[in-house]
């Protein structure tokens, strides 16, 4: 076998891990994808953990560009399903009688 084709490896001593939480999925990032896949499995009844590395969830969606993807270029509604649903979460959060409360969560 030459060296182009050798699988190199390494063996790293076996050790304890702790355990932080018990789920059915965890979900690493909380953009727009990772959202409605953290939803999806709750929906499902499934124990659902999101992890992401900033402060904050939203991905792309903190400066609107997913938003405008639910159109296609006549301005027709192209997506539908779970990802309409949560931007429907979002507009009733930001109506007027609720904007306080959207806020303040």
């Amino acid at each position: 076998m030459d060296m182009e084709n050798k699988i190199l490896t390494v063996t790293e001593p076996a050790k304890e891990l702790p355990i932080r939480a018990n789920v059915d999925v965890l979900v690493v990032g909380g953009g727009p994808s990772g959202l409605i896949a953290a939803q999806a499995a709750a929906d499902d009844g499934l124990k659902v953990m999101l992890i992401e590395s900033r402060s904050f969830v939203g991905g792309n969606m903190t400066i609107g560009l997913p938003i405008l993807g639910f159109l296609g270029q006549k301005g027709n509604q192209i997506i539908k399903g779970l990802p309409q649903k949560f931007i429907d979460r979002l507009k009733e959060k930001m109506h007027p009688a609720n904007i306080g409360l959207a806020l303040c969560t």
